[in-house]
């Protein structure tokens, strides 16, 4: 156990900033009253993909139509009160994504998504308590629905 906490605390390589609490230490950190935080007020997670006209078949399939489209090669899906979701063309980065969304009924979601011609890759329970259906995109990319058990 480290007894300084001073030795705990790193300086970020990338921002530069200091007081970034060391990987696996075992320190106690003060606890945070998670009600007196501010929080984003809409989550919106991306997913880059290398052939919008493509990737759009595939996620219409899986999420249902589009919200709204900011271009020609983005579209986004309103998939909560305060999140959504959007496929980008970039065909540099495709790929590389990874998204979980969790839901009440996680048999109900899969069932609606099959209605649509998309069946999960797999389904998994990653930890106790927790259901998750994996799909992935032509480029690769996952989305991911879970439900706690």
């Amino acid at each position: 156990m480290v007894t300084n906490r001073g030795d705990c605390l790193l300086d970020d390589p990338i921002t530069g900033l200091s007081g970034v609490h060391r990987p696996n230490c075992d320190c106690e950190l003060p606890s945070v009253n998670l009600d007196s935080v501010q929080m984003a007020v809409h989550l919106f997670a991306g997913l880059r993909v290398s052939d919008f006209k493509a990737a759009r078949v595939w996620y219409d399939k899986l999420l249902g139509a589009p919200t709204f489209f900011p271009h020609a090669t983005e579209a986004v899906w309103t998939v909560a009160e305060h999140g959504s979701v959007y496929v980008v063309e970039d065909r540099p980065s495709a790929g590389r994504s990874v998204v979980l969304l969790f839901v009440d009924d996680l048999d109900g979601k899969l069932a609606e998504i099959a209605d649509r011609g998309l069946e999960p890759d797999r389904i998994e329970t990653p930890t106790q308590g927790v259901r998750k259906a994996v799909y992935h995109d032509p480029d690769g990319n996952e989305f991911g629905f879970g439900e706690a058990t």
